[in-house]
């Protein structure tokens, strides 16, 4: 009996001094009992073939400075890589020492080109909206021809209407121009461009009409007829050489945008008129005009029977120029 109460004592009094003097740290702490931290690699991992967002935040896990650099060292600046944007190496290259600076992830494509197939991609789903969009229908009833729906204008150029004006309406999503109520931003565009450029743009889906008729079909009359609005006919070939410059009537676009034209009538040179050398049309006959002083005298004048060439006159500011029968005079110099 006394054996066995000295045995237990004495178990007792050593698990006493086992868990009060032990310095041993469990086995998660350092030995100054804070937990212990893993440290990063000395050399750089490899991260080739791997996402160029998944590499740079291994990179930066495991304690690297990352930054994206496309093949030619040109840093990325204001994009960041896609998901499909791939590693094709690194600087310092896979497995070399932990470098002091920052890593160079090279990606398989630049910030340029990703800027590009967005962009491709983007105007690639537009196309797609745009050809459900329109609705651009030419004859039908009240017209000589049979009815012929389009979903372009450049659809138009390869018909018959090209040269012929039937009738033709547009509407955008199956809605009249003049309901509608909002237009795509590139449709807004071009109303601005008439707009800003003297142009009538108060229904603005009248208007973006107006241009979208300018590029669909070809009117050979259009560069010489003078409007009582001259400048809202100048607006609209501006809007339509913008939104479609590769029309094959472009040219007569062109010439109504920019030619400096009058009509048959009295005209004060400075105000009426700018100063300068007049031609009209080829073929004109029984064409008169008269320059004249401002109390009404005759500088010269010219009655033109047959003109193959057109008659051409050449004013001065201050002074008065009289036509008659001469159609419509172009401003040459």
């Amino acid at each position: 009996m006394k054996i066995t109460i000295a045995t237990a004592f004495a178990a007792v009094l050593l698990a006493t001094i086992t868990a009060c003097g032990s310095n041993a740290p469990p086995a998660n702490l350092s030995p100054s009992g804070t937990p212990a931290v893993s440290q990063s690699p000395t050399t750089l991992p490899d991260v080739q073939g791997k996402r160029a967002v998944d590499a740079r935040s291994e990179l930066r896990s495991l304690g690297f400075d990352a930054s994206f650099f496309d093949a030619n060292g040109n840093e990325w600046l204001k994009d960041y890589p896609d998901t499909d944007v791939l590693v094709v190496g690194t600087e310092p290259a896979a497995h070399e020492a932990k470098p002091d600076g920052v890593v160079r992830i090279i990606t398989n494509v630049s910030e340029a080109e990703q800027k590009a197939a967005a962009s491709a991609k983007a105007e690639k789903a537009a196309q797609a909206t745009l050809a459900l969009r329109y609705t651009y229908t030419c004859g039908g009833a009240g017209t000589s021809e049979p009815q012929k729906i389009f979903k372009s204008y450049k659809e138009v150029w390869a018909s018959l209407y090209y040269h012929r004006r039937n009738g033709c309406s547009l509407y955008l999503d199956g809605t009249s121009v003049y309901d509608t109520t909002k237009l795509l931003p590139r449709e807004q565009k071009i109303v601005d461009i008439v707009a800003i450029n003297g142009g009538d743009a108060s229904i603005p889906g009248f208007a973006y009409a107006s241009v979208f008729d300018l590029c669909a079909i070809d009117n050979p009359d259009y560069a010489d007829e003078l409007p009582a609005k001259p400048q809202w006919k100048k607006a609209e070939a501006l809007a339509a050489l913008a939104m479609c410059p590769d029309a094959p009537h472009a040219a007569a676009l062109e010439e109504a945008a920019h030619a400096v034209q009058i009509s048959d009538g009295n005209k004060i040179v400075g105000k009426d008129m700018e100063a300068g050398t007049y031609r009209t049309k080829p073929g004109v006959k029984n064409c008169y005009w008269s320059r004249n002083t401002g109390s009404g005298s005759i500088i010269s004048n010219d009655f033109v029977g047959f003109a193959p060439d057109g008659a051409i006159a050449t004013v001065y500011a201050g002074e008065g120029f009289e036509s008659s029968g001469c159609g419509i005079w172009t401003k040459i110099s």
